[in-house]
Protein backbone atom coordinates (compact mmCIF):
# COMPACT_ATOMS: atom_id res chain seq x y z
CA UNK A 1 0.00 0.00 0.00
CA UNK A 2 1.93 3.34 -1.14
CA UNK A 3 0.74 6.37 1.26
CA UNK A 4 0.81 9.68 0.52
CA UNK A 5 1.45 11.96 3.93
CA UNK A 6 -2.54 14.31 3.23
CA UNK A 7 -5.77 14.66 5.57
CA UNK A 8 -6.31 11.19 4.05
CA UNK A 9 -3.62 9.37 5.12
CA UNK A 10 -4.37 10.31 8.86
CA UNK A 11 -7.48 8.95 8.75
CA UNK A 12 -5.89 5.38 6.79
CA UNK A 13 -3.71 4.89 9.75
CA UNK A 14 -6.70 4.71 12.03
CA UNK A 15 -7.64 1.78 10.11
CA UNK A 16 -4.05 -0.21 9.61
CA UNK A 17 -3.00 -2.61 11.72
CA UNK A 18 -1.63 -2.19 15.05
CA UNK A 19 1.95 -3.55 14.33
CA UNK A 20 2.47 -1.72 11.12
CA UNK A 21 4.24 1.79 12.23
CA UNK A 22 4.79 4.08 9.52
CA UNK A 23 8.19 6.37 10.67
CA UNK A 24 10.44 9.02 9.10
CA UNK A 25 13.55 7.70 7.81
CA UNK A 26 15.72 10.00 10.01
CA UNK A 27 13.77 8.51 12.98
CA UNK A 28 15.27 4.85 12.11
CA UNK A 29 18.40 3.50 14.12
CA UNK A 30 21.37 2.04 11.74
CA UNK A 31 21.04 -1.55 10.97
CA UNK A 32 17.47 -1.67 10.77
CA UNK A 33 15.56 -2.97 7.71
CA UNK A 34 12.66 -1.03 6.58
CA UNK A 35 10.45 -0.87 3.36
CA UNK A 36 9.54 2.69 1.81
CA UNK A 37 6.31 3.96 1.86
CA UNK A 38 6.16 7.13 -0.05
CA UNK A 39 7.22 10.44 0.23
CA UNK A 40 5.70 13.28 2.44
CA UNK A 41 4.06 15.56 -0.79
CA UNK A 42 4.28 15.84 -4.41
CA UNK A 43 7.34 18.30 -4.61
CA UNK A 44 10.36 18.06 -6.41
CA UNK A 45 12.04 15.87 -3.64
CA UNK A 46 9.58 13.25 -4.17
CA UNK A 47 10.09 13.27 -7.63
CA UNK A 48 14.03 12.99 -7.16
CA UNK A 49 13.05 10.31 -4.62
CA UNK A 50 11.35 8.41 -7.30
CA UNK A 51 14.13 8.84 -9.27
CA UNK A 52 16.58 7.68 -7.36
CA UNK A 53 14.83 4.13 -7.49
CA UNK A 54 12.71 4.11 -4.23
CA UNK A 55 9.30 2.71 -5.30
CA UNK A 56 6.58 1.06 -2.23
CA UNK A 57 7.67 -1.39 -0.61
CA UNK A 58 11.20 -1.39 -1.62
CA UNK A 59 13.22 -3.08 1.13
CA UNK A 60 15.87 -0.33 2.65
CA UNK A 61 18.78 -1.14 5.36
CA UNK A 62 19.68 1.92 7.11
CA UNK A 63 23.76 1.99 7.18
CA UNK A 64 24.70 5.21 9.04
CA UNK A 65 21.77 7.86 11.20
CA UNK A 66 23.77 9.24 13.56
CA UNK A 67 21.48 12.26 14.20
CA UNK A 68 23.29 14.85 12.13
CA UNK A 69 25.23 14.07 8.95
CA UNK A 70 23.27 12.91 6.13
CA UNK A 71 22.27 9.28 5.90
CA UNK A 72 23.81 6.19 4.07
CA UNK A 73 20.84 3.25 3.26
CA UNK A 74 21.51 0.29 1.16
CA UNK A 75 18.60 -0.88 -1.07
CA UNK A 76 19.34 -3.12 -3.87
CA UNK A 77 23.15 -3.80 -2.69
CA UNK A 78 22.94 -0.15 -3.89
CA UNK A 79 24.59 2.35 -1.06
CA UNK A 80 23.08 5.99 -1.75
CA UNK A 81 23.66 9.01 0.88
CA UNK A 82 20.91 11.21 1.12
CA UNK A 83 20.70 14.48 3.12
CA UNK A 84 18.73 14.85 6.59
CA UNK A 85 16.42 17.10 4.57
CA UNK A 86 15.32 14.77 2.00
CA UNK A 87 15.14 12.21 4.18
CA UNK A 88 12.78 13.73 6.57
CA UNK A 89 10.29 13.87 3.98
CA UNK A 90 10.71 9.77 3.47
CA UNK A 91 8.42 7.47 5.21
CA UNK A 92 9.10 4.37 5.86
CA UNK A 93 7.29 0.97 7.28
CA UNK A 94 9.01 -0.71 10.07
Amino acid sequence: MSLVWTTELSDTLEYLPENLKIRKLTDVPKNQIVKFSDAFEETNESIRIAEMGFIPNIEIKIIRNDGKNPLIIETKNVRLMISRKLAEGIYVIL
